[in-house]
């Protein structure tokens, strides 16, 4: 628990809030409180009535209180969380790798092999915690960076160990991302987009289908059979053109 960063978040609240409550005319009708009421219960020192404590005194207690009775009796690291960024990329392109892990490993490491290697490759994982994060497995980040010179399937995990206890993940089998040649640039760009059609544009099959326009810029005949349109970097292959009838002319759509 961050408490500056909740003391932020309070101050925000009330500064958020104030002239609500102070224009608020049934607010003193119950038990009386005033602005300043308000305004200190947010704090350390509050106390009013059936109101015992004030919202940052509450979680300092809470943190004390929780710190007291967690006792961990081993040095055992957990990894419970762990992916890269996006799962296909083009040769050259980093893979960002990101993990959250509880405790303080002696070693922690990437493991990948490309589909068909006969060993591993190991990179060290490396404590990156945002300590800003409001969630836990933030401030429990590593991160790792690799950057696969040949196209191919890739496989990995990570290992870590601790006074002799090792952690895998995943415990069983690997993941996986893969890394693509780059493209030949073709002369051909989106030239207009229809989403989310529901009524404007009826095919030659009676549906609302959404509509993409492909302009040819160039001066020669461009065949997009073979290729692909995507709108999701993890499927490059969403959309694939049929084998016959998508030549474009010059500069034709």
């Amino acid at each position: 628990m961050n408490l500056d960063t909740l003391q932020t978040n309070m101050e925000f609240f009330v500064d958020y809030l104030y002239t609500a409550a102070e224009e608020d005319i049934y607010r003193t009708l119950d038990y009386g409180f005033t602005l300043d009421d308000f305004v200190n219960s947010y704090g350390y020192d509050f106390q009013n009535a059936h109101v015992k404590q004030g919202i940052m005194e509450f979680f300092s207690h809470r943190e004390t209180s929780l710190d007291n009775q967690i006792n961990f009796e081993d040095g055992s690291t957990v990894i419970y969380e762990a992916g890269i960024e996006n799962n296909i990329m083009v040769v050259g392109d980093t893979v960002n790798m990101a993990a959250s892990l509880f405790g303080s490993p002696s070693n922690f490491h990437m493991f990948y092999a490309k589909e068909g290697a006969t060993g591993w490759n190991s990179e060290p994982v490396i404590f990156s915690p945002d300590t800003l994060s409001d969630l836990i497995e933030d401030h429990d980040r590593w991160t790792a960076d690799i950057a696969p010179d040949s196209a191919g399937h890739y496989y990995w995990y990570l290992f870590a160990t601790s006074e002799g206890v090792s952690e895998r993940y995943p415990v069983y089998d690997f993941m996986s991302f893969e890394v693509i040649d780059q493209v030949a640039a073709q002369p051909v760009v989106i030239n207009e987009l229809l989403a989310i059609n529901e009524t404007t544009n009826m095919d030659e099959a009676g549906e609302y289908d959404d509509w993409i326009e492909l302009w040819n810029y160039s001066d020669v005949h461009v065949d997009l059979s073979g290729h692909y349109l995507t709108d999701i970097n993890d499927n490059l292959e969403k959309w694939q053109f049929p084998d016959t009838g998508v030549v474009i002319d010059p500069g034709e759509f």
